[in-house]
């Protein structure tokens, strides 16, 4: 990780503003020209969720690649962009194959922080409190199993990976890394080498992240659009 991406990383994490806003003026994301809410600081909830920020194709990509190299580390055959069946058009990130147990992984990325995801919704996974820890990923857990049970994926091998940008795994995600990588063997030696590999796979997620959210957040800077409203 580079100087400048620990910086906005350490910012993140400290919850210290990334951009300070004019009070005389508006703010809208040039990147998107969504109006951002007019705050006095500005702490990049928007930048690191915005849809057009090319930032978030490559956050999605460096996490499909350090679980696929995790996979792959642990014997699995993986295929990436796969279509989930020969009939049909819908593909998911990875597919794995783990002696003869297949997964089906779509990986995703969400912002806890996010407006439309503290909203109360009809969750029946956990309490209806958004601002538990954790509530956003499994609110995109059961978006993302809506979504492909609809286009027939076999529920019993789909693994939604929902990360949030914090670097916290929902519970699908932990699951499947159980599986992949168990932190308990019969043999001692496994049992080791198993958690050195999940150290390894944790700390390249982390930089990844935090060094795919800190161009986002540069990215957003730089496009900042400020207008000074007319007088009525």
């Amino acid at each position: 990780m580079s100087p400048d991406d620990f910086s906005e990383a350490l910012a993140l994490r400290l919850i210290l503003p990334v951009v300070t806003h004019d009070p005389l003026s508006e703010r809208s994301c040039g990147i998107c020209d969504q109006q951002v809410q007019i705050e006095e600081r500005d702490y990049g909830y928007h930048a690191l969720s915005c849809v057009k920020n090319p930032g978030r194709t490559s956050r999605h990509n460096a996490i499909v690649d350090a679980l696929a190299s995790l996979a792959s580390s642990m014997g699995c055959t993986v295929e990436k962009e796969a279509m989930i069946s020969a009939r049909s058009e819908h593909r998911v990130d990875l597919r794995l194959n783990l002696r003869g147990a297949l997964f089906l992984v779509d990986v995703t990325v969400v912002n806890p922080a996010l407006e439309s995801r503290i909203r109360r919704v009809n969750n029946p996974a956990r309490s209806d409190n958004p601002v538990e820890p954790g509530y956003a990923s499994l609110v995109v857990e059961k978006l993302k199993t809506d979504k492909y049970s609809r286009v027939g994926v076999p529920m019993d091998v789909f693994v939604p990976f929902v990360v949030e940008n914090t670097g916290r795994l929902g519970p699908k995600a932990v699951g499947l890394l159980e599986k992949l990588c168990p932190e308990e063997e019969a043999d001692e030696d496994a049992s080791t080498r198993n958690a050195r590999t999940r150290s390894f796979f944790f700390r390249r997620l982390g930089c990844q992240l935090q060094s795919q959210n800190a161009k986002m957040l540069r990215h957003y800077r730089h496009n900042i659009r400020h207008t000074i409203p007319r007088a009525a």
